[in-house]
């Protein structure tokens, strides 16, 4: 769904860097990285919310809550 929502070349992107990353990667920086992520699908979802059905399910406000707790 999140690659639906920020299209194939931004999600891409980010499994290729997160693939890189995560074996050397200090787990307390990447997870300000995946939060970034979530944060950016979020941004575009609610944007093309009226357009898209996936970015529909992720731009109402129950996803971004799910990560605040």
């Amino acid at each position: 769904m999140v690659k639906a929502v920020t299209g194939p070349r931004v999600y891409n992107v980010w499994i290729d860097m997160l693939k890189r990353l995560v074996p050397y990667g200090r787990t307390h920086r990447l997870s300000v990285l995946v939060a970034g992520m979530l944060r950016y699908t979020y941004e575009v979802a609610h944007a093309k919310a009226g357009s898209n059905s996936k970015a529909r399910k992720l731009g109402d406000d129950s996803f971004i809550i799910a990560f605040e707790d």
